[in-house]
């Protein structure tokens, strides 16, 4: 039953790494310049979310999670981040 609590916390936090919100302020009210990236985190949880049944959920979010971690989503992250300069 453990290993059910991780898949399960694994499944979520997949499910929230893009749910943030923010607000900025530009210095002229008029003007507001906008930059987004979107990043493929290693799954559109396709499994997870075609799951009808407790079982299938479970096996989803292993599938789906295992997929993250093949893709490496930290290292391809990096090569994405702001450099300061």
């Amino acid at each position: 039953m453990k290993l059910v609590g991780v898949l399960m916390t694994a499944a979520l936090a997949a499910a929230m790494l893009g749910a943030g919100t923010s607000t900025a302020r530009a210095e002229n009210p008029r003007r507001v310049t906008v930059m987004t990236q979107n990043i493929y985190q290693g799954t559109e949880l396709e499994d997870v979310l075609a799951a009808t049944s407790t079982l299938q959920f479970v096996l989803g979010v292993a599938t789906d999670y295992t997929n993250v971690v093949n893709t490496n989503f930290p290292e391809r992250a990096m090569r994405w981040r702001p450099r300061s300069g």
